[in-house]
């Protein structure tokens, strides 16, 4: 391939001096030197391009950002925490905690889920109960749309792995010392049977906003969860716990979160390019316990 130069590379190039009359003079004389402005040097190519580019704009963005860096020790454990809203999941083998909180209203949708592309939100017209009244591509391409439940909890982040209960320990005087609850919030997925699960997990004399239930994996290869009572919703036992969680779900409080979670939203043609469904614009409340729902 033939190279091709640029002015850049012409610049350190000498030019070969002019032959000189014979009774030139070799050098101006002193009178010549004070009356004679030295002629400036013609820009190289690369100047040009550097003074066409360089305006007042062009100076304002190259200026460089006031950024701060900080001093920074390692075990800081508000660096070491995961931003944003995560999903309560447990590791297979292990038991997590946790207690559906009602400050949001558990969000309801119908989603299709495509490996290696996502969950997107179901195009499909559907009446109260959820019926398809009217198709759309993704139904049609990918079958039934899943019901999904969308909802916030407290997951008790110390509670024993291996069945998800606190044991008590007594003090020098015989007496049961309180535990210490750790806990974090995060949003739970339930599916159409584990919303019945869970609505099914309260005593009569409670709802499921009353109790803490306990997840885990059925077996080693996955296969769904197991959901089970645990006790009376600990958390608000301690009226000062209490008002620190609700304190905490104030950036959920619009419900924006648990939507999000229901799955993407696209359009039409983001649609037929991935196969997948998209988003309905209207999501309702979900709530837990309305068997009819199911």
């Amino acid at each position: 391939m033939a190279k091709q130069f640029v002015d850049d590379e012409l610049d350190d190039v000498q030019p070969a001096k002019a032959a000189v009359p014979p009774n030139a003079p070799t050098s101006p004389t002193p009178s010549q030197q004070r009356n004679t402005a030295p002629t400036p040097a013609a820009p190289t190519a690369t100047a040009r391009r550097a003074a066409a580019v360089t305006t007042e704009e062009d100076v304002e963005d190259t200026a460089k950002p006031d950024i701060t860096t900080d001093d920074v020790e390692f075990g800081d454990e508000e660096l070491m925490k995961r931003e944003g809203l995560m999903k309560l999941l447990p590791e297979k083998g292990k038991t997590v905690r946790a207690s559906i909180l009602s400050f949001v209203k558990p969000k309801k949708g119908y989603s299709h889920y495509i490996p290696q592309k996502g969950t997107f939100r179901c195009l499909s017209a559907r009446d109260a109960k959820g019926n398809v009244l009217e198709p759309a591509v993704c139904c049609e391409k990918l079958g039934d749309a899943d019901m999904i439940i969308a909802g916030l909890v407290l997951h008790y982040t110390n509670a024993p792995t291996t069945n998800g209960k606190y044991v008590s320990t007594k003090g020098p005087d015989g007496k049961t010392l309180p535990v210490l609850l750790e806990w974090d919030i995060k949003w739970i997925k339930l599916s159409r049977s584990g919303y019945r699960a869970v609505s099914a997990l309260p005593p009569e004399d409670m709802t499921v906003y009353d109790i803490d239930f306990t997840i885990a994996w059925r077996n080693a290869q996955g296969g769904g969860f197991n959901y089970n009572y645990a006790s009376k919703a600990r958390w608000k036992l301690n009226p000062e716990l209490a008002a620190e969680v609700e304190a905490a779900c104030k950036p959920y409080l619009d419900g924006k979160r648990l939507v999000d979670k229901l799955g993407k939203r696209a359009t039409l043609l983001e649609l037929k390019a991935a196969m997948s469904g998209a988003a309905t614009t209207d999501v309702e409340d979900a709530s837990l316990g309305e068997m009819d729902q199911l």
